[in-house]
């Protein structure tokens, strides 16, 4: 199933059919930021406010949660059939979401968090042999260049110097990862 259990979706099979069409491009333009958010809700007959704005919201919901999948409109469509939702109700709903998808689809983008994506390690190893505030250290230190690029496909280098005690605190806490990781991909 592509959309997870949406509490909204009861709602819509009160919503008349002639209204439906004017409620999901509400909840989408509210969605997309292209309607004031104080504007009126549309008034539907035989709804009350409170069960209008649980429409939007349920509507809302799946458009959101339809096009974080990237789902194409005709799956939305047999999905929400399949949730109970009325064949003329859902093809509605799927043509408003048809119509806005590739506009949902870039708010999504442009407000997701995601981490960087690391792609690549340097390292370098120099040798200290004295600092502005002492005369002598002795000491290796280790220069790491991660590379990474951003969600946005940019990409950034983030420098580190640290020492040897450091470093190998860095690879005992990978280590640690990569067994959490393997652990959890062999319970699933």
């Amino acid at each position: 199933s592509a959309l997870p259990h949406i509490e909204g979706l009861q709602a819509l099979a009160k919503v008349p059919a002639s209204s439906m069409g004017a409620l999901a491009e509400r909840a989408i333009s509210g969605a997309l930021n292209t309607i004031d958010a104080s504007a009126e809700l549309p008034a539907v007959q035989g709804l009350s406010a409170g069960m209008v704005k649980g429409a939007i919201s349920g509507i809302t919901s799946v458009v959101m949660e339809a096009a974080r999948a990237d789902t194409p409109s005709d799956d939305l469509k047999m999905e929400l059939q399949a949730r109970g939702v009325s064949s003329e109700h859902a093809c509605l709903l799927a043509e408003s979401y048809a119509a806005r998808k590739s506009s949902l689809r870039i708010l999504l983008a442009r407000t997701q968090f995601s981490l960087p994506q690391l792609v690549g390690v340097t390292w370098r190893l120099d040798y200290v042999v004295k600092s502005k505030h002492l005369d002598s250290i002795h000491r290796p230190l280790y220069m790491l260049r991660f590379l990474t690029v951003q969600s946005d496909a940019s990409e950034e280098a983030i420098e580190c110097t640290c020492t040897e005690e450091d470093l190998g605190e860095i690879y005992n806490r990978l280590r640690q990862a990569t067994h959490q990781v393997a652990l959890t991909l062999n319970t699933l």
